[in-house]
């Protein structure tokens, strides 16, 4: 069995479960306005530490979880997005999230 056995399984389960029918309609607007900044570090991850659900949420992750000149490239599209296909939606928060090492 491979280590990407589970995931595929995991996979066919969510799948199934018909949840990607409750997501946003329109994947750059999510329910709860929220533009997360994230690091690539299996420790953060935002469903788990933060609670974020299926569409809650745009997560850009990279290493560090650091604010480039190509995660401001993306928010700069998101925004053209959001002005141009929902102007009246209301506006995201931007967070960034790192690694708090406990002691």
């Amino acid at each position: 069995m491979s280590n990407f056995t589970p995931y595929l399984e995991r996979n066919q389960a969510f799948a199934a479960s018909g949840a990607q029918a409750d997501v946003p309609q329109f994947p750059f607007v999510p329910f709860q306005q929220l533009y997360l900044i994230t690091c690539i570090d299996p420790r953060v991850e935002p469903a788990a530490v933060l609670g974020a659900r299926l569409g809650e949420a745009i997560v850009a992750r990279n290493v560090g979880g650091r604010v480039t000149p190509a995660v401001i490239k993306d928010l700069g599209w998101i925004v053209h997005l959001h002005e141009n296909k929902t102007p009246d939606a209301d506006w995201f928060e931007i967070a960034v999230t790192t690694v708090v090492q406990p002691g």
